[in-house]
């Protein structure tokens, strides 16, 4: 059964006409039932073949919803904990990163729900395309439950988290304007200080969304 798409309004517009089929934002046209809603109110539906209106007639004929996805945050979770025993070898976190194209510009925010010991603390960074222009770049940082706030500014360099708690969360965000390469922008991790035999997760439901500025 194909489960109903209801989309934010508020970054739904319209231009006069149909788009090509080529366009970017074209509605996919999915194997039936799918909900289309648009800003002034109308509805329409993927009847498996094109979008049509609640009457039955094709849709839009007069103009056409245009989804934009640089209006809409993307959501990347995990659904899964992941964990590191005895190692403070920053390593990609196994889900959340996010691609990039060149020349482009993009923010990012998200949590890191994790656990790790006061002895051993917590690290993380992000890895992303080089060559990016000045003066700009990046910057990403945090704030956190029971942590200063921090910043970075190049990519690979690693923001420490020092906790009096076993659980933990961080809240992180960033922002950079792309060069000529593109490439992931990917999260990393690690404990600050190895232990023997100590592990270090990051929960399931942790999670990062981005947005192209």
């Amino acid at each position: 059964m194909q489960v109903p798409l209801v989309l934010d309004q508020v970054h739904i517009a319209e231009i006069a006409g149909p788009p090509p089929s080529t366009s970017p934002y074209y509605p996919p046209l999915w194997t039936g039932g799918a909900v289309f809603v648009i800003e002034t109110g109308r509805i329409a539906y993927s009847n498996g073949t094109v979008w049509v209106d609640m009457q039955g007639h094709t849709a839009f004929l007069d103009g056409w919803a245009v989804l934009d996805p640089a209006n809409f945050w993307t959501t990347i979770k995990k659904i899964a904990t992941e964990t590191v025993t005895n190692s403070a070898a920053l390593q990609d976190d196994d889900v959340l990163k996010f691609p990039v194209a060149a020349s482009k510009s993009y923010s990012w925010r998200g949590a890191l729900f994790y656990n790790t010991t006061a002895a051993q603390n917590f690290k993380y960074t992000f890895t992303g395309p080089s060559g990016l222009p000045s003066p700009f770049g990046v910057r990403f940082g945090h704030s956190a439950n029971l942590a200063a706030s921090a910043m970075a500014s190049a990519f690979g360099s690693a923001l420490a988290l020092v906790v009096s708690a076993t659980d933990n969360i961080v809240m992180f965000s960033g922002a950079m304007v792309n060069g000529a390469n593109a490439g992931n922008v990917q999260l990393q991790w690690a404990q600050n200080t190895a232990g023997v035999g100590i592990t270090t997760s990051v929960y399931r439901g942790s999670y990062i969304e981005w947005i192209e500025t």
